[in-house]
């Protein structure tokens, strides 16, 4: 078995230096009590500006929705759920992953006789993220990240599709400090008499000897 154990886990991404100012253009938007008294009084109203409405002060100035933020460095929190995400934004949160990721793994080999694997992740963590959390959601592009990982550190002519990595758990551990978070990744081979087949087993050899004459 292959143990790889990663300490206080990445759980922000930088996505710029500078977040950016932001302004209100809906009501729905305002969520600020004081923003919302003074529209209530008259002392704010709106206005229409580069083209939508947009609340103003009483000094004639744009009403600033993020005034302890904007100019400041702009984190993002890691989450598996998609619709959190543009595509752009995914991405590079998926490399900051992997560049935190990837050192743990230097020293991984997996060949031949290892095949096929069955990966177990342990999560620790504390039980409240502002609120219980969701593992799946947590977990998923952790999981995701981290096998990519796995695979490129495994022979060009192996891949981590059904032949290769049929088998992973995920599974949690409550701690108090969340300083003491970490991963445990657990790579062994999966011996299952149900993956014993002999058509499963040369599926997997033609797989990899028709990458292996293409490389």
């Amino acid at each position: 078995m292959k143990r790889i154990v990663i300490p206080e886990y990445i759980k922000y991404v930088k996505i710029s230096n500078k977040k950016q100012i932001k302004y209100y253009h809906t009501l729905r938007s305002i969520k600020s009590n004081p923003v919302k008294e003074a529209l209530n009084k008259g002392e704010y109203k709106w206005k229409y500006w580069n083209g939508k409405p947009t609340l103003f002060d009483n000094e004639n100035r744009p009403v600033i929705a993020n005034p302890n933020s904007h100019g400041k460095p702009n984190f993002v929190k890691i989450n598996g759920q998609d619709s959190t995400f543009t595509k752009h934004l995914l991405g590079k949160v998926k490399l900051e992953m992997r560049s935190f990721f990837e050192p743990f793994f230097d020293n991984l080999i997996i060949e031949k006789e290892d095949l096929p694997l069955k990966i177990r992740y342990e999560i620790s963590d504390i039980i409240f993220d502002l609120v219980a959390w969701d593992l799946d959601n947590r977990a998923s592009i952790y999981r995701k990240v981290l096998q990519d990982i796995i695979r490129d550190r495994m022979p060009k002519y192996m891949d981590d599709n059904n032949l290769f990595m049929p088998s992973y758990t995920i599974d949690y551990v409550p701690i108090e400090n969340k300083d003491d978070r970490m991963i445990v990744v657990e790579i062994r081979k999966d011996t299952r008499k149900k993956l014993d087949k002999e058509f499963y087993i040369k599926a997997r050899e033609k797989w990899m000897k028709k990458r292996e004459s293409n490389t």
